[in-house]
C-alpha cells in the first residue's frame, strides 16, 4: 500500500512538474513577445524623436525665413520712402523750372 501511495505521489509530482514547465515555457514566450514589442516601441520612439527634431529644425528655418522677409520688407519700405522723397524733390524742381521758364518767356 505504501508503495502505491509513493507511486501516486510521484505521478502527481511529475504532473505538477510538467505543468510548471509548460507554464514556464509559456511565460518565456510571453516575455520574448514583450521584449520584441519593447524593441519595436523603442524603434518607433526613435522615429518620433527624430521627426520632432526635424520639425523643430524646419520650424527654426521657417522662422528665420519669416525674419528675413520682414527685414527685406523693411528695406523695401525704406527704399520706397526714399524714392517717394526723391520724386517729390523732382516734382518741385520741375515746377520751379516751369515757373522760371514761364517767367523767362514773359
Amino acid at each position: 500500500h505504501v508503495q502505491a501511495v509513493v507511486e501516486e505521489q510521484g505521478l502527481q509530482l511529475a504532473e505538477a512538474l510538467s505543468r510548471a514547465e509548460a507554464h514556464s515555457r509559456a511565460e518565456a514566450r510571453d516575455n520574448e513577445d514583450l521584449r520584441a514589442r519593447l524593441i519595436r516601441l523603442a524603434a518607433v520612439n526613435e522615429q518620433v524623436v527624430a521627426g520632432a527634431e526635424n520639425l523643430e529644425s524646419l520650424e527654426a528655418l521657417g522662422q528665420a525665413r519669416v525674419e528675413a522677409l520682414q527685414v527685406s520688407q523693411q528695406q523695401l519700405r525704406a527704399e520706397k520712402a526714399r524714392l517717394e522723397g526723391r520724386v517729390a524733390e523732382l516734382e518741385v524742381a520741375v515746377e520751379s523750372g516751369a515757373r522760371h521758364g514761364e517767367a523767362a518767356t514773359e
